[in-house]
């Protein structure tokens, strides 16, 4: 049965993916900001002191790479803080 369902899941995420058109193109700007709830390190000691802070940004470069795909080039930045 496991098999089944794993197959299963798989066929419909297959065709999702092939069923999408591109919605990133050239010229196209992407932002994204995150906020993260905790961290891996309260395993070994330490506490968050500040959550973890996230923000990127996406501008599409070259169009029609392998006909659907776009290049885009951007940045990334993060911060989080803890005490021992």
């Amino acid at each position: 049965m496991k098999k089944v369902v794993i197959t299963l899941f798989a066929a419909i995420l297959a065709f999702n993916l092939s069923a999408q058109e591109s919605t990133f193109e050239k010229g196209d700007k992407a932002l994204n900001l995150g906020l993260g709830f905790g961290s891996f390190l309260g395993a070994s000691g330490y506490k968050t002191t500040i959550p973890p802070i996230s923000a990127s940004f996406e501008v599409g470069i070259i169009d029609g790479i392998l006909d659907k795909a776009t290049v885009g080039v951007g940045g990334y930045l993060g911060f989080a803080g803890s005490k021992g």
